[in-house]
């Protein structure tokens, strides 16, 4: 998908998806190398950019093309047009290489950052999201509420935290029971949270306290 376009698009629209294995532009992401494109002029035939169906395009004559790779894994590609004829050359080539690593470097960062986020929003004893999990969910429910006048229902499932003559293998037991219990009844779009270790809660959108 193109995604960002500074000066003329050319022949492809901006956010226009295309197919990997028809343009110049997929030939760089399934081989993960850069390419120089000296004169479009000197080909007999049109070579495509993106797709097989774009539009001739007769403004741009040279184009330089880098992929932006993280681990052998091509996520994006930087690519310049000009103008004009053999426009770029080894400098310019290690210049948007250059910008390509910095962008995968920041991606790669990104990334991470989000991982860290997913792993600290699950409950490691049961792989269900945790209470920081659902107070983002059960905010992000109050305000499409507000703004769309609809509604939603948070359930409680607790436990007592002292049971008379309780054992800790007895309360891990029923807490274990408690655990499949909700588990086995809540489906989407329903979602079941561990908000604390003897509370479960299960957060339902467009349902009432009747439901």
């Amino acid at each position: 998908k193109l995604v960002h376009v500074d000066g003329q698009s050319g022949a492809v629209p901006p956010n226009e998806s295309f197919p990997l294995n028809e343009g110049l532009i997929g030939w760089v992401i399934r081989k993960n190398e850069a390419l120089v494109v000296d004169d479009f002029s000197e080909k007999e035939n049109y070579v495509p950019r993106f797709s097989l169906s774009e539009a001739s395009e007769d403004l741009f004559h040279s184009l330089l093309a880098v992929p932006v790779a993280i681990k052998g894994s091509v996520r994006a590609v930087i690519s310049v047009e000009s103008t004009r004829r053999n426009h770029y050359d080894e400098q310019h080539k290690q210049l948007l290489e250059t910008m390509a690593n910095q962008v995968a470097s920041w991606l790669q960062k990104h990334e991470i950052l989000e991982q860290l986020n997913t792993q600290s929003q699950v409950d490691t004893g049961s792989g269900l999201l945790n209470r920081k999990a659902m107070l983002a969910d059960v905010k992000r429910e109050i305000s499409r509420c507000n703004e769309t006048s609809r509604h939603f229902c948070l359930q409680l499932i607790s436990l007592p935290e002292s049971l008379p003559e309780k054992t800790a293998e007895l309360y891990q037991q029923l807490i274990d029971e408690m655990l499949d219990f909700a588990v086995s009844r809540v489906h989407p779009p329903a979602t079941l949270y561990r908000a604390a270790e003897n509370q479960l809660a299960i957060l339902c959108p467009e349902a009432g306290r009747e439901d």
